[in-house]
């Protein structure tokens, strides 16, 4: 009632549920919720959370509200250390399957492309263009990423392709702005949000 909350995932290794809540004073916070209780708590201090990742238990990456545009920061909150890696980032962070790697769309240049941070070293490196001005992916696989164009979904294969093709009819998907993808544990399922 004195809000909305976003972006609910569970925190690794717990019973505890994260979400984004904005407040109607306008405050934006991380906040972790008991799920027997409902009971809520402050994550992060002072820092305007706008789409988290967990990578453990209390190690999140997340694109955070900057003066000018989303950041990539991580936190660790056993040592309440919270770096900025990179600025002027998209809104679709992801785990890629079987690696240590986190993948971020980069909007710095006017060709906008995939990057992904080393969680061990903090390196950033390419992995591919975006096709357009589109920053909502998922991966199927470790070399497999999807992307939301439109009224369409496209997948890239990362060591063997360089043009995107249609992964599902679009005819059949029958949705138009699409906005999100996430693809199952497993690989086997896919969830969309589109019109």
């Amino acid at each position: 009632k004195n809000g909305s909350e976003y972006s609910p995932q569970r925190i690794p290794n717990s019973k505890e549920i994260s979400a984004v809540r904005l407040d109607n004073s306008g405050l934006q916070r991380l906040y972790k919720y008991n799920i027997n209780s409902g009971i809520s708590e402050e994550i992060i201090p002072d820092l305007k959370v706008a789409y988290p990742l967990w990578y453990n238990d209390h190690v999140l990456f997340s694109a955070v509200i900057g003066e000018n545009s989303l950041e990539l920061v991580k936190s660790d909150l056993n040592n309440n250390l919270n770096n900025i890696l990179e600025k002027d980032i998209g809104r679709s962070l992801h785990k890629i399957p079987h690696t240590n790697l986190i993948s971020f769309i980069s909007k710095k240049k006017m060709n906008w492309e995939i990057l992904a941070v080393n969680t061990s070293t903090l390196s950033i490196d390419k992995i591919s263009d975006v096709e357009g001005d589109y920053e909502d992916i998922c991966w199927l696989t470790k070399e497999i990423v999807l992307m939301a164009k439109k009224n369409q979904i496209v997948q890239l294969t990362i060591s063997k392709e360089t043009v995107w093709r249609e992964f599902v009819n679009k005819e059949q998907l029958n949705l138009k702005n699409i906005s999100r993808i996430s693809v199952s544990p497993d690989g086997k399922k896919i969830a969309i949000v589109g019109e």
